[in-house]
């Protein structure tokens, strides 16, 4: 069945029928399940941190993890602070990416949650055995939220010169 031309455009598709809004419905429920995903990144990247500090250091390692936290001296562990929190900081830098637009909203947030469990895991540690809170482990953790912070935000100024 052909139709004459004022049919053809006076025939509107399903699309155009259901609305912009409609249209872009179906397109936003997808985007929910990728925005949730998206969110699970740093929770997922925030409980291995929470098993990382929970390995007792007791001074007799039984597992390997226990050894591995043997072989590795205090003061490499106090810097690897810096990527483990920089690392935190990106996943929430990317899981807010669509919940919250302005770079410097998103950025300040990732900042916020990031210290915030940073502050929460030297607590969590008070609990662990041969473990401690420690001011010099919030440092480096703010170190590395920082830098990697920083350069997501120097990177955007650059785009914008």
């Amino acid at each position: 069945m052909s139709l004459s031309f004022p049919e053809r455009h006076l025939k509107k598709s399903s699309v155009e029928l259901r609305g912009k809004g409609q249209r872009n419905a179906h397109a936003g429920s997808r985007d929910s399940r990728w925005n949730f995903w998206r969110l699970l990144l740093p929770l997922i990247y925030m409980t291995g941190i929470f098993f990382l500090s929970s390995i007792p250091d007791t001074g007799n390692p039984v597992t390997e993890a226990e050894k591995v936290l043997v072989w590795i001296k205090p003061g490499l562990q106090n810097l690897l602070h810096i990527p483990l929190f920089g690392g935190l900081a990106l996943c929430w830098h990317l899981a807010l990416k669509t919940w919250s637009r302005p770079l410097r909203h998103r950025v300040l947030l990732a900042f916020c949650f990031s210290m915030l469990y940073a502050v929460a895991d030297e607590l969590h540690q008070l609990g662990v055995p041969g473990r401690y809170a420690s001011v010099l482990d919030l440092g480096t953790n703010l170190l590395g939220i920082s830098a990697v912070l920083g350069y997501i935000l120097s990177r955007d100024r650059r785009k914008k010169t």
